[in-house]
């Protein structure tokens, strides 16, 4: 069942963003944050009154476990402010990234990230999340997202 956001989860989820993505909390004032089972978090609408068996509500930001994992959902929506922790990627990259597949970090111009979670782009389009180690870019987006993309 869904529930508002508790402030601490919030302003854990909001401190990572900016830290991380530069992500300014003030994008966010329209919206409450909602929490769910698995540490989920959604931002949605202001107004509702959360009173019946609810299970999700807006789009889904974030998962709260040991550390916050951002979603692909939240890259695809606010992405175009998102300033830093960002990977391009050229088409034949991106058309791998989008089946399913890891990209070699060797490939990557990602020498001044720091490792970790950061959003994936193809020209100026967010992709979604993935998770840059130090050998390799694994692939976050969800299998039931992944697309059959062929960039000619």
């Amino acid at each position: 069942m869904i529930h508002i956001c508790p402030e601490e989860s919030k302003r854990e989820v909001l401190q990572y963003l900016k830290y991380r993505f530069g992500l300014i909390p003030g994008l966010f004032n329209q919206n409450n944050f909602y929490s769910a089972s698995n540490g989920r978090i959604f931002v949605g609408p202001k107004n509702l009154i959360v009173k019946h068996h609810i299970e999700t509500i807006g789009v889904l930001i974030a998962r709260i476990q040991k550390s916050v994992k951002p979603s692909s959902d939240l890259f695809q929506l606010y992405g175009t402010h998102v300033t830093k922790s960002i990977v391009d990627l050229n088409s034949e990259q991106v058309t791998r990234y989008c089946n399913g597949f890891d990209i070699d970090r060797l490939e990557l111009p990602t020498d001044e990230i720091i490792p970790g979670f950061v959003m994936v782009r193809y020209d100026t389009i967010p992709i979604g999340c993935g998770l840059l180690r130090e050998t390799l870019l694994e692939n976050q987006i969800p299998k039931e997202c992944r697309l059959r993309l062929n960039l000619c």
